[in-house]
């Protein structure tokens, strides 16, 4: 039991960094996007939404960070393994961004085949696809810094950032 909870400890430390930066992510898109609205628009969801995204991000990024396959160039240029990553990260946050869409319509509607019709509907609106790029932009910048971060060292990226040594 005590090995399970130092995982569990382990993997939530490793977590929180990335978690607070999407929450600061997502809920400044959410802020930038309430702006753009219409006072008649109808908002469905707000800052906790936003804040429930990043810790759903988090929830990916562990998944994602524990597939054998995940640090595949290791000994290659930087690049290699940014994409790779980048590559490996759209694959999550559309197949998440794809189930959330169906639980929702499932919820409303109460019926699998008129959730997977609405689904398609929204896959072809250019609302679904701009906050799809929003969001592999937050991931992109993630993975550049964590991988920057994995070659020169953490104690170099506080030194270059925040002049800590």
């Amino acid at each position: 039991m005590t090995k399970i909870f130092q995982w569990c400890k382990t993997e939530i430390a490793h977590l929180i960094p990335a978690i607070i930066y999407f929450a600061i992510c997502f809920n400044l898109f959410h802020f930038a996007q309430t702006l753009l609205m219409q006072p008649q628009d109808i908002q469905y969801t707000g800052y906790v939404g936003a804040t429930l995204g990043a810790i759903l991000a988090g929830k990916v990024i562990l998944i994602a960070e524990n597939i054998p396959f995940f640090n595949a160039f290791p000994n290659k240029p930087i690049l290699y393994n940014i994409t790779w990553k980048f590559f490996i990260y759209s694959i999550f946050v559309l197949l998440v961004q794809i189930i959330d869409h169906v639980l929702k319509q499932l919820y409303h509607t109460g019926n699998c085949y008129t959730a997977c019709i609405r689904l398609l509907a929204d896959l072809s609106q250019k609302e679904f696809w701009g906050i799809q790029m929003f969001v592999l932009m937050f991931f992109l910048v993630f993975i550049v810094f964590t991988e920057l971060a994995r070659v020169i060292g953490q104690s170099k990226m506080k030194e270059i950032f925040f002049g800590w040594k």
